[in-house]
Parts: C-alpha cells; sequence; structure tokens
C-alpha cells in the first residue's frame, strides 16, 4: 500500500463508520503563512503562482499532515480590481473584513419586495469600481477582468494543490463541494454586516424574518445546481452569529432556515463539512438534529461533550487550541494533545487539527505543529 492508499483509507474509514488505523491529521496553515515562512514579500509575491508554489512546498515537506497543508484565505486580485469594501488589504499585504453593511436598516421592504434587484444594488455599493464606473460599458468591462481574474486565481491554486498532492501523495477524501452560509449568516455578512443583523432582530424582526426567508430560498435552489457529490466531498458551513444570539432568537430566526438546508443537503446525499465557531455547548441539542454523517468541526466547545452527544453519529475535528501551538514548549504542546486524544479519540470519527488554521507566522511555532502531528502518529494508533 503506497502512501497516498494509506492517507486516503483513513478517511474513508471515517465516512464508512469504521475505525482506522489512526486519528487522521488534517493539521494545516494559510498561505500567508506559508509566505512568511519562505521569507516572501506578502504584497508582492501572494500573485505570483510560482512564488506561491514554492513556498506551499517548501512549508509543505515540514509540515507531514494526511492532506495539503497549505489553504488560500483571499483572492486578491478580483477585490483589487472591483475595490471590494469588504476585503481590504491592509499596509502589509495582508487581507482584512471590515464590518461593512451595503444595506442600510431601511431598506428591507426594497430587499424583499424585489430580491434580484435588489441585489445587484448591493454588488454595486460592496464593489468602488462598479459604483464609479462611468456608463453601463466600463461596468459591464470591469465585471468582466473580475471575473477573468477569478477564474485565474481558481485556475492558480488548483494547479498548486494538483502538483502538492501529487508529489506528497496526501489523501483524496477531504475536498470541497463549495461553500455556503447559513441563511441568517449570510444576511449579515453580505447585507447588514455582524453588529446591524443582530440590531434588527430587536427593531425589525418580521422584516427581518422575511428577508432571512428570501435568502433561504435562495440557497436552496443553489442546491438543486450543484454536481452529483464524490465521496469524501462536502460542502462547508463556517457558522457565525449563532452564539452571538439569545436562545428565544437563535430559535426564531437562525436554526429553523439552517435545518431546512442541512435537511435538503442530507436527502440530496450531500455531506456537510460544519465549522462551529465560537462555544456551542448550550446549542448542542440543536446539533443532535443535524442529519448524520457530518463532518463538524469545532472552535471552544467542550469536546467530551460533543464526543458524547454527537460522536456516534458524525466525524468531529478541531478543539485543540491554536494558543498552544503559539505558546507551549514542545513538551506540553504533546501532553495536551494526549490529553485531547484520551477524550475524542475512542471508537473513531475523529480529525485532529487545531481550533483555527494558523493564518501569518506570530499564530503558531512550526515545531509545535510538528510536535503535535508526531504525537497523533504516535498516541492515535487504534
Amino acid at each position: 500500500m503506497d502512501l497516498k492508499e494509506y492517507r486516503t483509507g483513513l478517511y474513508h474509514a471515517l465516512w464508512t463508520r469504521q475505525i482506522p488505523d489512526r486519528v487522521p491529521i488534517a493539521q494545516g496553515v494559510d498561505i500567508v503563512y506559508a509566505l512568511q515562512y519562505g521569507g516572501y514579500s506578502l504584497l508582492r509575491d501572494q500573485y505570483s503562482a510560482e512564488k506561491c508554489y514554492e513556498a506551499v512546498d517548501n512549508i509543505t515537506a515540514l509540515i507531514d499532515s494526511d492532506v495539503a497543508p497549505v489553504g488560500f484565505s483571499a483572492n486578491g486580485v478580483p477585490a483589487i480590481i472591483s475595490g471590494s469594501k469588504i476585503n481590504v488589504m491592509g499596509k502589509d499585504g495582508f487581507w482584512q473584513h471590515p464590518n461593512y453593511a451595503p444595506m442600510k436598516d431601511t431598506e428591507y421592504p426594497e430587499f424583499i419586495n424585489n430580491f434580484a434587484e435588489f441585489n445587484n444594488l448591493v454588488d454595486m455599493r460592496l464593489n468602488s469600481a462598479y459604483e464609479n464606473a462611468k456608463d453601463e460599458e466600463e461596468l459591464a468591462i470591469t465585471k468582466l477582468r473580475v471575473q477573468v481574474a477569478t477564474q485565474r486565481h481558481f485556475k492558480k491554486t488548483a494547479s498548486i494543490a494538483a502538483r502538492i498532492n501529487e508529489k506528497y501523495q496526501f489523501a483524496t477524501h477531504e475536498r470541497s463541494l463549495g461553500t455556503t452560509l447559513s441563511p441568517f449568516d449570510n444576511l449579515s455578512n453580505r447585507y447588514r454586516s455582524f453588529t446591524g443583523a443582530l440590531n434588527d432582530l430587536r427593531r425589525r424582526p418580521e422584516e427581518v424574518l422575511a428577508a432571512v426567508r428570501l435568502i433561504c430560498d435562495n440557497n436552496l435552489r443553489r442546491l438543486d445546481t450543484m454536481p452529483e457529490p464524490q465521496e469524501g466531498q462536502r460542502i462547508f458551513m463556517p457558522l457565525h452569529l449563532a452564539t452571538f444570539m439569545k436562545e428565544s432568537d437563535f430559535k426564531k430566526f437562525w436554526w429553523p432556515f439552517f435545518k431546512e438546508f442541512v435537511d435538503k443537503a442530507a436527502s440530496q446525499n450531500r455531506r456537510l463539512f460544519i465549522f462551529c465557531e465560537d462555544r456551542w455547548d448550550r446549542y448542542m441539542d440543536y446539533l443532535e438534529e443535524v442529519p448524520e454523517d457530518a463532518h463538524i468541526m469545532f472552535e471552544y466547545t467542550d469536546p467530551r461533550l460533543a464526543k458524547e452527544r454527537l460522536g456516534k453519529n458524525h466525524v468531529l475535528s478541531g478543539f485543540f487550541s491554536v494558543d498552544i501551538l503559539k505558546n507551549a514548549t514542545k513538551e506540553k504542546c504533546a501532553d495536551e494533545v494526549k490529553k485531547l486524544l484520551d477524550i475524542v479519540a475512542p471508537g473513531g470519527g475523529y480529525i485532529f487539527k487545531s481550533d483555527k488554521g494558523p493564518l501569518i507566522l506570530g499564530d503558531a511555532k512550526l515545531e509545535n505543529i510538528q510536535t503535535a502531528i508526531a504525537t497523533v502518529k504516535e498516541y492515535g494508533k487504534y
């Protein structure tokens, strides 16, 4: 059995409710981390396919994960061309996401009465180059440039991934079928901002419900257009706002629409990769209603509680604090890995990864990432 077959077999065992040879490892870092580690210029080299490949190749040789360890968090060139107001580059070249609301709280009637047209208006407000185009021809050319740049970005990252996967013989079972947000999180992210959406719950509850209903219906239609999934492919859903809401609001504005989406996805044999950001202990009863065979990653949730309540029906990951990778000694890091594995590894159904991926070089010591992986490979054997 070659290395790729072995690694893929670890994941296949998880998805088929078997116990793998050992705990699979999906520990990684962001392309920014890789570029900074290699001494590359973030301002310049993140746009070079060859420099990005060199940086990814260099760091991948040092991180012995079971899947490719470097992710691409930002798609910079299209944001520059469009003048994006929600993807903004800092002076150091790092991309940030301001709490910007292109929709006013008084505009729910327009949103509800003409969803498609209002979305076009939001696109204009989100991108200064669209807003400032002098005529329809300039607007069309700018949008075409953004489209071409986006295609080139994905071609670049796909090419890098293919070369890296082949060179290092990574597993092929943890692949994305697309990314979506829960309907209320979508309202926050795209239209009203984090603070705006939460304020609207108090001031305009019925309009918020109507807006979230429209977003949910749109998401459900998009499900029907997705390609047939292959084994291991999953729809990624990061969950943003739920833990910042009172349970009564969560039950009314957030959960029913999320549940409708995941139920339909399951009915189409589409599996989910859900990232439960923050701490979900108080919502464990709800998570038990998620259709079986989801991959659920946790940030600050109690691993013992999650394993007890969800471990029989889902694959779990996360829990391991990135702060340990940043601050601990190698000995302390290894001890903490063992403590976590004692809780979440028994019976299978767990993938090792930190609760957040290190974005920049200061987020984690490489020697601690290596120590954690080595510990899992030894202590995580079944």
